[in-house]
């Protein structure tokens, strides 16, 4: 089994795709969606995850609801995959820690965690440099690089935008190798330099005193 988590928009093909019920979400089962209309309109892989073409729609489609920091159901070692990709900065640092090692616990030996998070790197070199970029004003430049690091700040939204934490390389590498999984830098599916972000790639490995036990 695979899990897309925090799926919002982006309905992965091949995985169960999971994210908390609010307001414009829908489950598949309820049939709210043609199974043609879905593959054809919706249904996107994972190469091709921020192809703006697969979301003009942008309907919020799910397999399953329920809280992925959690993710009670499932049992321990039991997953060959998770993708969650720009969602961790929209939890606190403590409970993105915690769902990192539920995450991990999760997943299979061998099975992989692909994350993605803003490069808060990259965005504070956007700041410092906005001569190199051409994108408006130095004011519109600012405000697009102060989203990116604190997510949504419009009063009217629900929240769920906002960022909570910045991450940086060293700090979930850390966390990674901590938990026994390789920690690899690929390059980021956004392909778009004015939204920096780290994409990382990880493999759960069997930690060394338990393999001589065997």
């Amino acid at each position: 089994m695979k899990l897309h988590l925090g799926c919002g928009t982006v309905y992965l093909k091949g995985y169960k795709n999971i994210d908390i019920e609010h307001p414009g979400s829908n489950l598949v089962k309820d049939g709210l969606v043609d199974e043609k209309y879905l593959e054809k309109n919706i249904v996107t892989k994972l190469e091709d995850y921020y192809v703006r073409d697969k979301r003009l729609k942008r309907v919020i489609l799910c397999d399953e609801f329920g809280d992925i920091r959690v993710l009670g159901k499932y049992n321990k070692n039991s997953i060959k995959e998770i993708v969650c990709f720009h969602v961790l900065e929209h939890l606190y640092k403590d409970e993105a820690k915690e769902a990192l090692k539920r995450w991990i616990d999760l997943l299979k030996i061998g099975g992989k965690l692909r994350l993605m998070v803003p490069d808060i790197y990259g965005i504070c070199s956007m700041i410092l440099n906005h001569h190199a970029w051409g994108m408006g004003s130095i004011y519109e430049k600012n405000q697009h690089c102060y989203r990116l690091i604190y997510g949504s700040y419009n009063r009217k939204s629900s929240g769920l935008d906002a960022h909570k934490h910045c991450w940086d390389e060293d700090s979930l590498r850390y966390i990674f190798v901590k938990n026994n999984m390789t920690f690899i830098i690929k390059e980021s599916l956004t392909e778009n330099k004015f939204n920096p972000s780290l994409y990382i790639e990880g493999v759960k490995y069997e930690p060394e005193e338990l393999i001589g036990k065997k």
